[in-house]
């Protein structure tokens, strides 16, 4: 996990975000999704996206659902919806191929940003790029 993958996890455990689901932001309600914070604390960080806010829409150069390339490839991540092999053995995570998503976790699972920051700790298989 990168420094900056570090500071993700540090600002879901802030307290600073609240938990939306569905897009990465809601101005209307200042609800994030879970990758909505790392994209939020790149534009902080680095600055050279577009945010486009329509009032009940953020989108982080165009994008609404999943983050930008430029944040995935920052954080480290190999693909925007933070894919990742779930550990465990059982029956269900084996018939499901054990493949999950940050955003899975966030808008399905109902994950708390704890519990999502602790997966990202855990740097599961896949989650982060190796080279």
């Amino acid at each position: 996990m990168n420094d900056n993958a570090k500071k993700w996890v540090k600002a879901l455990r802030s307290g600073i975000y609240k938990q939306g689901k569905g897009h990465l932001c809601n101005p209307l309600t200042d609800e994030y999704c879970c990758l909505g914070v790392a994209a939020d604390l790149y534009v902080k960080e680095v600055g050279d996206i577009t945010v486009e806010d329509d009032g009940s829409l953020r989108a982080y150069d165009g994008r609404d659902i999943y983050p930008p390339p430029a944040v995935v490839e920052w954080l480290g991540l190999d693909d925007s919806a933070g894919r990742y092999v779930k550990s465990g053995d059982s029956e269900i995570v084996v018939q499901a191929g054990g493949i999950t998503t940050l955003a899975y976790n966030n808008d399905e699972d109902n994950l708390s940003f704890e519990q999502i920051a602790d997966i990202i700790e855990s740097e599961p298989k896949g989650l982060f790029n190796e080279s």
